[in-house]
């Protein structure tokens, strides 16, 4: 059985008397320690999509058909408390533009410590000597945790992202678009670190990104959106070697020596 299973869900935003179709019967699956990746353009509906996946999605949102299990349970009928046990625990977020995903007056470590002391219900003590060692394992020093969101560069602000996230040791992680503002240099160190998160935890990661080589280097499965639907899928190899759909055939062929490098390797 998949870890995490996508069927038919269709999402629209409404405003007054209009609808705009943002996710249409789009369908996918993430095993346990599986990387996969969702690419598409801006608007595709890939950010619909991580938001439905984490019941985060805002009032102007219809969930129009379809279902979403994780370990067998339809999320879309659980209960707000049933999801304070699956959100941020068992799926977590790595949400893009880190540097706003902070508080600007309170220190990385209060953030940190909250969090963890909301998700596990440990003491203040704990939850910061697990938030030093989070970040020691992204390649951070615990001093970082006396420092505020802007003192840190955002190479930095998206270890501790994707250090508070994987403290909770969740079965899924989300990134959605998290090398999306680094530099060649912070965004290989990025890739690195997750796929070791990966292999070292098992954690199935579900990469969100408009860049084809930040999911080629990561994922062994590609899901291509285009305008809210779903046009290719399969292995990676297989998609970039043989891309069937027009839009896959084109970001292949505008990024076709960084494929091509890949498919050396």
């Amino acid at each position: 059985m998949p870890l995490l299973r996508v069927e038919n869900l269709t999402v629209c935003y409404r405003n007054k008397n209009e609808a705009t179709l943002a996710l249409h019967d789009f369908s996918c699956q993430v095993n346990a320690g599986e990387a996969v990746g969702i690419i598409g353009q801006s608007g595709a509906g890939k950010t619909t999509l991580a938001l439905a996946l984490l019941n985060l999605l805002g009032d102007r949102a219809v969930i129009e058909s379809g279902s979403v299990f994780f370990r067998g349970r339809n999320l879309f009928k659980l209960s707000p408390h049933d999801w304070q046990s699956i959100r941020g625990k068992e799926i977590a977020l790595i949400p893009q533009a880190s540097q706003n995903a902070w508080n600007p007056v309170l220190t990385i470590g209060h953030q940190m410590a909250e969090h963890i002391e909301n998700q596990l219900g440990i003491a203040r003590s704990e939850a910061v000597r697990r938030a030093a060692a989070a970040l020691h394992e992204v390649g951070l020093t615990e001093t970082v945790l006396s420092s505020y969101p802007h003192q840190l560069s955002g190479g930095m602000r998206q270890r501790v992202a994707i250090a508070t996230a994987c403290v909770t040791e969740p079965a899924c992680i989300i990134a959605d678009e998290c090398t999306n503002s680094l530099d060649a240099a912070h965004q290989n160190d990025v890739l690195q670190l997750l796929d070791n998160l990966s292999q070292t935890r098992k954690m199935a990661i579900i990469i969100i990104s408009h860049d084809l080589t930040v999911i080629a280097r990561l994922c062994r499965r590609i899901y291509v959106l285009y305008q809210g639907k779903l046009v290719e899928t399969g292995p990676t190899e297989a998609i970039l070697r043989f891309p069937t759909h027009p839009y896959t055939q084109k970001i292949i062929a505008d990024t076709q020596y960084l494929c091509a490098s890949l498919l050396a390797v």
